[in-house]
């Protein structure tokens, strides 16, 4: 009589390997969904504020003289007038902002909307000298012009300019704001104050950019997550409230420019997204743990199984994107962690696992998805925990199985005949 004893650690270890590989296909999928959702949120905002309003750049001025001068011939005779204009940038700008939020709803997406009002004002000074190249430039009475430039003018509900304390009537144009000085024309030398009120229907943040010799912007809102960018404030308050921020720049450059962004800070879509990134090391967590089981305490597992026990660790962020999207993240976390938890460790217990098993299974997974969750609200310190879990993983593993003698870690399948 022969026996033929084959190992199946080599082809256990491969299928292992082949569902590891696998279990990918689903995240894939979770995460196209979370994608396709996210599509949604921004057609959303797009219904809110397309039309009504928008991001908000304000703080460009420009005072237009238009002038002319008689071009002569070498013997200064007078042959024609050439008509040209000159572009006036602000001595300086200063602006104050203050807002409130309200909140529109589509189907299920909640979009904040700010209304703002602005209050700019600043001043110019007309060169005496128009064009430096000759001597006998003359405005052009009634044809200078007062603009404000800004692409989001549409989205201004209410506006009002007065000028050196005269109430002017501006006119809204594809570039801005403008005022036709058809009334009153401004010589060289003169000042030329101005003070614009507007009442602005806004949303994802605001921008202040200005060609002057000094911009001064303070802010007063209550929206209680800002971002700033760009050129930092000089001073900054921020609590529960909102905010108040100051900036105060010197001859800024053209390109230079003041933004903040009101963000939100807890974005189911971008926290699933973060989320679904462990996935994968989740999964291998798992199926080592199993390993282990079947290894070191006689627990038999077949690999129809294995592929059993991946499947609720996709369908975790499935049903995390589903909930989230009704009641915000941490809640429908706390509720997809609580049943993958539970689920896990009655199927485990079901196909053999004893009681401490199921229970140790249960508790590990709950320490894990506890540890994403801690990761997923502290950005600062996500890499420095998940190296220090890795590596407590990976020493926990090799400790349990420093003794195993690898050859016979699985119970050993035999095909025996006789011969006679």
């Amino acid at each position: 009589m022969s026996v033929k004893i084959t190992s199946g650690l080599g082809l256990k270890l491969g299928i292992l390997f082949l569902l590891l590989l696998l279990s990918g296909i689903p995240r894939l999928y979770v995460g196209g969904l979370i994608d396709e959702r996210r599509d949604y949120e921004r057609d959303a905002v797009a219904s809110v504020t397309q039309g009504w309003a928008t991001r908000h750049q304000w703080g460009k001025a420009r005072f237009t003289v238009p002038y002319a001068y008689a071009y002569t011939d070498d013997k200064g005779k007078e042959i024609t007038m050439i008509e040209r204009a000159r572009a006036v940038d602000p001595v300086e700008i200063r602006i104050e902002t203050r807002d409130e939020f309200e909140t529109r709803e589509r189907g299920i997406f909640r979009i904040p909307i700010y209304r703002a009002h602005l209050v700019m004002t600043g001043h110019f000074l007309i060169p005496r000298d128009l064009d430096p190249d000759f001597t006998n430039e003359r405005p052009r009475p009634g044809t200078q012009t007062l603009s404000f430039d800004s692409p989001s003018a549409f989205a201004v509900a209410d506006f009002a300019l007065t000028v050196n304390g005269e109430p002017r009537k501006l006119t809204r144009t594809n570039e801005g704001l403008r005022l036709d000085l058809r009334e009153c024309d401004f010589a060289p030398g003169d000042r030329v104050d101005f003070e614009l009120k507007l009442e602005l229907n806004g949303h994802g943040g605001i921008d202040f950019r200005a060609q002057t010799e000094l911009l001064e912007v303070k802010m007063d809102s209550r929206w209680p997550h800002p971002s700033f960018t760009g050129q930092l404030p000089r001073v900054r308050e921020v609590d529960a409230q909102g905010f108040h921020a100051e900036w105060r720049v010197l001859q800024p450059a053209e390109s230079q420019q003041i933004s903040v962004d009101y963000i939100q800070p807890v974005n189911v879509y971008s926290q699933s997204h973060r989320a679904l990134k462990y996935g994968f090391l989740i999964t291998l967590l798992c199926l080592s743990v199993l390993f282990l089981s079947e290894s070191l305490w006689g627990l038999r597992i077949h690999p129809m199984q294995y592929l059993l026990f991946t499947l609720p660790l996709t369908a975790f962020y499935a049903v995390l994107l589903a909930f989230a999207e009704h009641m915000g993240f941490g809640p429908a976390y706390a509720i997809a962690a609580t049943g993958v938890i539970a689920l896990m460790g009655t199927y485990l217990s079901g196909i053999g696992g004893s009681r401490r098993q199921s229970l140790g299974l249960a508790g590990l997974l709950a320490v894990v998805y506890a540890l994403i969750l801690v990761m997923l609200a502290s950005e600062d310190y996500a890499l420095l925990i998940g190296a220090v879990s890795m590596f407590t993983c990976l020493a926990s593993f090799m400790l349990l199985t420093r003794k195993l003698n690898w050859s016979k870690a699985l119970p050993l399948e035999k095909d025996a005949h006789e011969q006679k």
